[in-house]
């Protein structure tokens, strides 16, 4: 009784102490960030900012253009800052905007400049939105992670971490005005003392500059281009830079994935963070995207599967729902520009298939991609409307929608919205499938002498104000961006939308795609999957590409293998409390390769339970991995569920902390344990 005594105490010492620990690295994060937060934002003269405005340069905001300070409680968990000044000979106004957290280590900030004069302003050049030295206490030299999104190759979703020695510089940068084209606009600077993760957001053509210097790391980002005399009226803006402090580098991934479910993940009609779905997809396999589906079709496919026992959050259709011919009647999902239901396949729009959509509970996604008009395509929506709201580059076929142009912005803003309302859109699904960089530059050129990069700013500018217009005027409605697969996924564009397509490349490569899921679990959360391969073979090793919108494709009625999509979707619906709510740690040190075992596990500290996803790749030999998951607490009881097999057994914390979990399966498998 006395050893039994002994140990309960121990265990309840070893709660206290867990719960203690993790309270102090939050109290630890916390000082750290108010400590950056009182240095950025203290006064204009020491603002993260720096430009060129005519012959003189300035960092910060100068005394002599009368700076006013305001700070006030945007709401009960952020504080705003904001600190403007005005040249009082050209009347330009410098804004600066910052936003401090007061439940999560971050601070942001954004820069505008306005042209309040009636003439046209000296050049503003050299603009730096983030001019700052974030400080690091470590005696080792700073180490910078920096990762690849969407590429097409090898590297796609790929990362490194690298060395920063003293007076190193390393400079990054995307291709073609997409955000997350090759490059990707996240980073994590940190040395042993702890450090920051950095988040440019900018949705065209940004730069980042590292530098290690005394006292820390330089950050430098911008606009990669602007050259401008602003006209009358107008104003630009920098991009949102995102800083968070940690104190412990093996907690940043978890420190960041909290902030961004509070505060910047999209949030469900009833305003928590966005959950996990589970989805529907349907069109035969010889059809180009949707181009041959119709409302008798799609009612089929739902009458089919629901018949089958399955149930769905979501029904996806792709491009091609609209007319999409060639003057030539040449069908091609790509002919884009005309946005309304195909009359003869959507004779009645899309209501009958919504409606009986939400009989079952499902909402709709729906394609768009609108900042493309295909000169190509029979008739577009575009034909009637002025010039100035399309940009053309050359000889190209596809012809850019001007989003600098506020009018096209306020139509299209309207149209969209009152088309999501007829046809009872839930998820507004866009793309983009070009780089529109030749396009905004050849429009600078028009516009005449020093007028570098000004498109492209306000085009981001209309984009972002479009996004935002759709989400206030449709409540409960979410976005899912997508730009050739991952190529627009910056921090203002994830502010908004979530990337479920995030790649257009490796769809059957299912080891590498091990590697695309953890960078995307680290940084995105929410993303879309689907079980390449299965089907007739019965392949429960897309088990490997569980995510938090899982997608079962009705792609061949006949002889399709439901039996291991149902029970796939099943282990998926278990995981769905812990891939946003739950921290994320990966638990084998080797892994994303033919020959490793890929353990990752999402821990609820909450509630005491997880889930460990367990794949043994094809060329490993061992056949057994242990793994050591985190957050498990002595003195606590665990029932631990195969969720494959069903199989249970009862561990206590104590012999899971010494002994970790023991899983076996034979190569070129995969399963999920789950733990409470």
């Amino acid at each position: 009784m006395k050893r039994l005594s002994g140990i309960c105490f121990m265990a309840a010492v070893c709660g206290v102490c867990a719960a203690h620990a993790q309270d102090t690295a939050e109290k630890t994060n916390m000082r750290k960030n108010q400590a950056l937060a009182q240095a950025l934002f203290k006064d204009a003269a020491n603002l993260p900012v720096s430009f060129r405005y005519g012959e003189a340069t300035y960092h910060g905001i100068p005394a002599e253009w009368n700076p006013q300070v305001s700070r006030h409680t945007a709401d009960s968990r952020t504080m705003r800052t904001e600190i403007s000044g005005r040249d009082p000979q050209t009347g330009l106004i410098v804004t600066f905007e910052g936003t401090t957290y007061r439940d999560h280590p971050v601070v942001e900030w954004v820069v505008w400049f306005r042209n309040t004069s009636g003439q046209n302003l000296p050049v503003l050049r050299d603009v730096w939105g983030a001019d700052v030295v974030l400080p690091m206490a470590g005696k080792q030299d700073a180490a910078l992670w920096s990762g690849i999104a969407e590429r097409h190759d090898d590297f796609n979703y790929s990362y490194k971490t690298e060395p920063l020695p003293r007076d190193a510089e390393k400079s990054f940068e995307p291709s073609g005005g997409r955000a997350s084209d090759n490059a990707f606009p996240y980073f994590r600077v940190s040395d042993e003392q702890g450090g920051y993760t950095v988040a440019v957001g900018w949705p065209g053509q940004w730069r980042a500059i590292y530098k290690a210097v005394e006292g820390g790391v330089r950050l430098n980002a911008q606009q990669r281009i602007l050259e401008v005399s602003l006209r009358p009226g107008e104003r630009i803006r920098t991009p949102r830079m995102t800083v968070v402090s940690y104190s412990d580098a093996a907690d940043a991934v978890n420190v960041w994935r909290r902030w961004y479910r509070d505060h910047a993940l999209p949030r469900e009609a009833d305003g928590q963070p966005l959950r996990p779905r589970i989805s529907g997809y349907a069109k035969r396999p010889e059809h180009s995207e949707h181009c041959k589906e119709g409302e008798a079709s799609q009612l089929a496919f739902l009458k089919f599967i629901t018949e089958k026992g399955f149930t769905f959050d979501s029904w996806w259709i792709d491009a091609g729902w609209y007319p999409c011919e060639d003057k030539e009647g040449r069908q091609e999902w790509w002919l884009t520009g005309d946005w309304r239901p195909d009359p003869a396949r959507f004779p009645n729009g899309l209501r009958p298939l919504t409606d009986q959509l939400a009989k079952h509970g499902m909402g709709l996604l729906l394609w768009f991609e609108p900042e493309r008009i295909q000169t190509r395509a029979k008739a577009t929506t575009f034909d009637d409307k002025p010039d100035a709201w399309v940009l053309r580059n050359g000889g190209d076929d596809n012809a850019l929608l001007n989003l600098a142009n506020p009018e096209t912005v306020d139509w299209l803003s309207r149209y969209i919205s009152a088309f999501i309302k007829e046809h009872g859109i839930s998820i507004y699904r866009q793309d983009f499938n070009f780089s529109p960089w030749g396009y905004w530059e050849r429009e600078d050129v028009r516009q005449g002498d020093n007028r570098r990069g000004i498109t492209e700013n306000l085009y981001i500018q209309g984009y972002l104000r479009y996004w935002d217009y759709l989400l206030a005027d449709n409540p409960g409605l979410w976005i899912d961006s997508c730009s050739s697969g991952g190529r627009r996924n910056d921090m203002e564009t994830m502010r908004r939308a979530v990337p479920l397509h995030y790649s257009d490349f490796g769809y059957d490569r299912m080891v590498q795609k091990q590697r695309y899921h953890h960078m995307l679990y680290e940084w995105l959360m929410y993303f879309k999957e689907w079980p390449t391969g299965n089907g007739k073979e019965g392949d429960l090793f897309s088990i490997t590409v569980f995510s938090p919108f899982f997608q079962l494709g009705i792609c061949q009625p006949e002889g399709y293998d439901y039996a291991n999509d149902k029970l796939m979707m099943d282990m998926c619906v278990a995981m769905k409390p812990y891939f946003v709510d739950g921290d994320y740690h990966l638990l084998s040190t080797d892994a994303f390769n033919d020959s490793s075992w890929t353990v990752r596990q999402f821990h609820l500290p909450s509630h005491n339970s997880g889930v460990i996803q367990c794949i043994r790749n094809e060329k490993n030999e061992d056949a057994a991995f242990t793994a050591k998951p985190k957050g498990i607490i002595a003195g606590k009881t665990y029932s631990v569920t195969d969720l494959k097999t069903n199989a249970k057994q009862t561990l206590t914390g104590e012999a899971i902390l010494r002994d970790g979990i023991r899983v076996e399966q034979p190569p070129r498998a995969a399963t999920v344990l789950h733990y409470e």
